[in-house]
């Protein structure tokens, strides 16, 4: 049996109010209590008034990436679950994620992740479906291994189509709400190499990146699907147009590094990968210049080219 030894971290800019009270009170009611609670803070921002009231605050420099790190640095548990501020989770949480982990001897264990907040539902219709597969989006096919969702060497998602009950799944990538897994992972993940991230303005895809050099350095990663974990703010992701053009700068230039970094650099078949991210680039360029064509306004395809041109400056 594994020893059930485990730190909580939470980066935040103590700004998140009621949503980070409910994170806190997720943490309070566990069943299996951590061994401490470290809450990373952005230098210049103020400890949240919401306090558990033995918790610990560290401070680092602003960003997603610094701020995970700082998570991972300063636990000294032998497991960590690092936590964004916006989340909420059954009191049996940390418990399931340890019986998975131990049934399936993983290194990582993560959540299906349920956000709210979220306009826009429907079915996913066949035109959605070719369109995220022409932009390298992702693309949902029955796989025949146990993984539920694996990294496509466009940059992408492959999402199995064909899940079973009561079957264990396993992933190439995971939520960055919530990660939970060995603490000395972590720290060898250095992550901080990864500081590339912040040089947009949102840090994307800081999920993948992390979840996949996990698995590419040999880390298991198993899903679980028993309990219940809500991401609160996911609403946050219904952009007005800047925020929009700030996502599309990082989903091409981000994007294309990370290709380069984990997908060309680490895969057999180079010249396959080759062709998958000249059709991703190909085709959200196409798309975004015939809809400024059609709307006579081209600020997303140039956003689109601005970050793929300095994505191509990155790597050279």
């Amino acid at each position: 049996m594994i020893n059930r030894d485990y730190s909580v971290t939470i980066r935040t800019l103590g700004t998140a109010e009621d949503k980070y009270q409910r994170t806190l009170d997720s943490i309070a009611t566990q069943s299996i209590q951590p061994k401490e609670v470290i809450i990373v803070l952005a230098n210049g921002y103020e400890c949240p008034k919401e306090q558990l009231g033995y918790e610990r605050f560290v401070f680092v420099d602003k960003g997603m990436v610094n701020q995970r790190v700082a998570c991972f640095d300063e636990s000294s548990s032998e497991y960590t679950l690092a936590l964004d501020d916006d989340v909420e989770f059954s009191s049996n949480f940390v418990a399931s994620l340890f019986d998975t982990m131990e049934k399936c001897k993983a290194d990582f264990v993560s959540p299906l992740v349920k956000e709210v907040n979220i306009s826009g539902g429907g079915r996913y219709t066949l035109i959605n479906k070719i369109k995220d597969w022409l932009l390298g989006v992702s693309i949902r096919k029955r796989l025949k291994d146990s993984f539920m969702v694996k990294v496509w060497r466009t940059g992408g998602f492959i999402v199995n189509s064909a899940v079973e009950d009561n079957k264990q799944y396993y992933s190439q990538s995971g939520h960055g709400t919530c990660v939970f897994g060995r603490t000395k992972a972590l720290k060898e993940l250095h992550f901080e190499e990864e500081l590339w991230l912040q040089d947009a303005k949102y840090a994307l895809p800081d999920d993948m990146v992390m979840f996949y050099k996990l698995y590419l350095r040999g880390n298991v990663i198993a899903m679980n699907r028993e309990v219940e974990f809500v991401h609160l703010d996911a609403g946050s992701s219904l952009m007005d147009d800047n925020k929009k053009l700030n996502n599309i700068y990082a989903s091409a230039r981000n994007g294309l590094i990370f290709w380069h970094r984990f997908i060309y650099k680490c895969r057999d078949k180079k010249w396959l990968s080759i062709l998958c991210i000249v059709r991703r680039i190909f085709f959200t360029s196409l798309f975004s210049l015939l809809k400024g064509v059609v709307k006579r306004d081209m600020r997303y395809f140039n956003t689109y080219v601005k970050g793929y041109r300095d994505g191509w400056k990155y790597i050279h």
